[in-house]
């Protein structure tokens, strides 16, 4: 301690065994490191070089906490060699986060947001209003973003759950394809959404697409979709979904036209993109109701799907068509 600053430091020697005396599970089995220094002001109390260690990763912070406002500012910097660290549901992979947070009495603004995971980045800014109704608003653009290394945990766990003797399982208790169970329309009154990304490269496995455009629009309830997007190998697909809702129904407009679409869904390895057949789809839908059963039942208008030549390959066409085909026919 000297004047008003007090500089610290504190250990905690593998936090796994911590843990367990303290009966929290699930933290990782590294030694945790803390220090920093902490300014006390009139006014406000400054931290300084706050920095956590965690084996390899590091989290530094900097910023202030009003002593009046109830408002705090920060400056949050954190890198690592593996998202892992902080959840054993997580990839391994390497991460570096930076951003900017202003935080005040139910209301959080995130800006100048600059990640990276993997090969892929994330830029953006996001603010969130808590009330009545919560409100979010936030812009987010991404040259390459690869999501395959999360995507290889969900089919694991897709295999697990297979893999559970059938009464285990969760079953349909419907006996319709569309289920009869009301949707909760009115849970889309509580919040208010205006997000719009920009995705030079999206990624998922073998699926590519490039000038990924999303924008979502939700307000009183009311929620709009529009998408765009190119394939690597050409075509280009434009999505326009409204939902109008009141507390006990929907009203759906589906507007969907994808023209030559070269997307390898179900052509496995293939040496040649030309390989990959070309897809086209046209959706035309309108339809209502408070359950997706009577949405399927009330639906009107067209959808048309054209297929060129091409490879597919048995196993994946029959994982990606034959559940659903199967049930509907």
């Amino acid at each position: 301690l000297q004047d008003d600053t007090i500089a610290f430091e504190a250990a905690v020697p593998a936090l796994d065994k911590v843990g367990e005396a303290l009966e929290i599970q699930g933290l990782p089995a590294q030694d945790l490191a803390v220090d920093g220094r902490v300014v006390t002001a009139p006014r406000e109390t400054r931290l300084q070089g706050i920095t956590a260690r965690l084996g390899e990763a590091e989290i530094k912070l900097d910023g202030s906490l009003g002593k009046d406002t109830d408002t705090a500012q920060f400056s949050i910097k954190a890198n690592g060699p593996s998202l892992a660290v902080a959840s054993a549901d997580l990839p391994e992979i390497p991460f570096k986060v930076a951003l900017n947070a202003n935080v005040a009495p139910e209301h959080l603004v995130l800006d100048d947001i600059e990640a990276t995971f993997g090969e892929s980045d994330l830029a953006g800014s996001l603010d969130v209003a808590m009330g009545d109704t919560t409100e979010f608003a936030g812009k987010f653009k991404s040259q390459r973003l690869d999501l395959t290394p999360f995507a290889a945990g969900g089919e694991e766990a897709d295999k697990e759950k297979k893999a559970k003797p059938e009464a285990e399982q969760d079953k349909a208790e419907s006996k319709y394809v569309f289920v009869e169970d009301p949707l909760p329309f009115d849970e889309l009154k509580k919040a208010n959404i205006d997000i719009d990304a920009d995705i030079g490269r999206f990624t998922v496995n073998d699926l590519v697409l490039l000038d990924v455009s999303t924008a979502i629009d939700l307000k009183d309830g009311n929620l709009q979709l529009k998408n765009s997007f190119r394939g690597p190998e050409g075509g280009k697909s434009v999505s326009d979904i409204a939902l109008t809702t009141t507390d006990k129904s929907g009203k759906l407009d589906m507007q969907v036209n994808m023209r030559d679409l070269r997307l390898n869904l179900i052509s496995g390895d293939v040496e040649e993109p030309s390989l990959i057949p070309p897809v086209g789809v046209t959706v035309e839908i309108k339809a209502n109701g408070r359950s997706p059963r009577a949405l399927a039942s009330s639906a009107s208008g067209r959808v048309l799907v054209t297929q060129g030549k091409g490879q597919m390959e048995n196993d994946l066409l029959a994982k990606v068509s034959g559940d659903v085909l199967a049930q509907l026919f």
